[in-house]
């Protein structure tokens, strides 16, 4: 098996699928690169899925149309589109041996027995799964068993890599683990793929880019660090990472009013903005801080009203004006000396600051 596989790009305009009266995804546009890590992050029944699946042949869209590498594959059946599908519940077959599950593909596809032996050798060295080819699938773990198909998948040297949430029935400590092995494995590779998932942290720590869909609609392209610190909409700043949304009103000054003693300067937030107007202002907990100096455009005074320790994170509910906001630190030795109902003051980077939603 070559360990540098053919990589394709995906490309999907204007993709439309209707169920019946329903229509699961909607006008959805995407361009997915050669050898990238696309994740598809969202939650259940917005698409991801569905789009997945007609990625893959399984589905084919109602309207649109899908390509690899600029030829239409939109109702091209799956065994001719040459991706490697990994499933949600692995589908491996139970009464076959690790090494038999692992040439299944290759087998259907009638590649001659010393070649099949040969690379299944090599898949499973490439899965770290060397010496337990004899076993039943039925005996490994669930971190094995996911490996295994992975390895059915990558054997048949697709051109595209789908994975359907694969990691959702590993515990926490094993999700982890694999979550690296595979984001390893398709460096390794180079191979273009495709991720769905609904957790978050998955899809930031994996993808180098990711769409966000809700509701049939892709809400958000873009890289992990784009999305996380200038999500386009409500949806997004609360859906992915927590955000604080926090609703004001333009004065004719140019300041956002939050509450009559919370409001920001003009000058500490961009784009144009009408008096009157409403606005949503979205800020990550982690972009507040507390200060010990004078008062500053984007510093207020607040009260704690809660606090709780996670691990090296500590974790506040701060009372400014008359809104509740959530306030998250690194733990230090200040930690210790600010209790519920202190007074503090609270400074926030206006660089952090993102409006959203204005009328």
């Amino acid at each position: 098996m070559r360990v540098n596989l053919k990589v394709s790009n995906v490309s999907l305009k204007n993709i439309n699928k209707n169920f019946g009266e329903f229509r699961a995804v909607k006008h959805l546009n995407l361009e997915i690169q050669h050898g990238e890590f696309f994740s598809l992050l969202g939650p259940s029944g917005c698409g991801k899925t569905t789009t997945l699946r007609m990625i893959a042949g399984f589905e084919f869209p109602s309207s649109g149309s899908i390509s690899f590498d600029g030829k239409d594959v939109s109702y091209t059946k799956p065994h001719k589109r040459n991706t490697g599908m990994v499933f949600q519940n692995f589908a491996l077959f139970p009464h076959m041996s690790v090494c038999e599950n692992i040439a299944f593909g290759l087998q259907a596809r009638k590649i001659p027995k010393p070649d099949i032996i040969e690379r299944v050798a090599k898949a499973l060295t490439l899965v770290d799964l060397t010496g337990l080819g004899d076993r039943k699938v039925t005996d490994l773990s669930g971190g094995q068993q996911q490996r295994v198909a992975l390895a059915r998948a990558i054997i048949i040297e697709p051109n595209i890599l789908l994975l359907d949430e694969p990691l959702s029935n590993l515990d926490t400590k094993l999700r982890e683990e694999t979550r690296e092995e595979i984001k390893k494995l398709q460096q390794r590779l180079g191979i273009t793929t495709v991720y769905v998932t609904h957790d978050q942290e998955e899809a930031l720590s994996l993808s180098n880019r990711m769409a966000v869909m809700s509701q049939g609609v892709c809400q958000q392209v873009g890289t992990p660090e784009e999305i996380y610190q200038n999500p386009a909409n409500t949806f997004v700043a609360q859906f992915v990472g927590n955000a604080n949304i926090i609703e004001g009103v333009v004065e004719h000054s140019g300041n956002i009013k939050i509450s009559p003693n919370w409001q920001f300067s003009k000058k500490s937030l961009n784009g144009s903005l009408k008096p009157g107007q409403k606005v949503s202002l979205s800020i990550r907990p982690e972009s507040f801080v507390f200060e010990n100096k004078d008062k500053c455009d984007t510093c207020f005074d607040g009260k704690i009203k809660n606090k709780r320790l996670s691990g090296a994170i500590v974790e506040y509910q701060v009372e400014i004006g008359s809104t509740i906001v959530q306030v998250r630190n690194l733990i230090s030795d200040q930690t210790f000396e600010r209790h519920v109902d202190d007074t503090v003051l609270v400074a926030i980077n206006p660089s952090k600051i993102n409006i959203l939603n204005a009328d």
